[in-house]
């Protein structure tokens, strides 16, 4: 997904004729690199190695800076769109900070909600419970908690 988001973009860049504005180096085109770099190249490049891919922390990790990255898009896009003049800088409001943290925010409540009522995540809980229920049956016939 991250290399068919990386190809869309540059795709669209092509399509309007724009690709020479991101090849220059100043405010917006750092801003889109810092973008891709981010939301792209990082948790992409994280992904293709297997023990990041198959941990957690890993994949909590890689989905944190796609989330980072498809915001720095938003506000990129909307900091760079309402620019009148390459000198002047745009800095947003609280206004636009919080309704863009409340938005983040709903995000992860949305995820919780989801992964803890639709079992998003398989079996997690019976395997735990296995595991306890094992570890339980071990305690309780090992011969050193017997006296022996």
């Amino acid at each position: 997904m991250l290399a068919l988001f990386f190809t869309v973009r540059i795709q669209d860049l092509v399509a309007r004729d724009a690709l020479k504005y991101a090849l220059e180096i100043n405010y917006q085109s750092i801003l889109f690199y810092g973008e891709l770099i981010l939301g792209v190249f990082v948790p992409f490049f994280m992904l293709i190695i297997k023990k990041v891919r198959e941990s957690k922390v890993g994949l909590f990790y890689s989905a944190v800076l796609v989330l980072l990255g498809f915001i720095a898009h938003r506000i990129n896009t909307a900091i760079t769109s309402m620019e009148r003049w390459p000198d002047r800088l745009y800095v947003p409001s609280w206004q636009e900070l919080m309704i863009t943290a409340g938005l983040v925010a709903f995000g992860f409540v949305a995820f919780s909600f989801m992964s803890r009522y639709f079992n998003v995540f398989g079996h997690v809980v019976e395997e735990h419970e296995q595991e306890h229920v094992e570890a339980k049956e071990q305690v309780a016939l090992s011969p050193s908690l017997m006296g022996k």
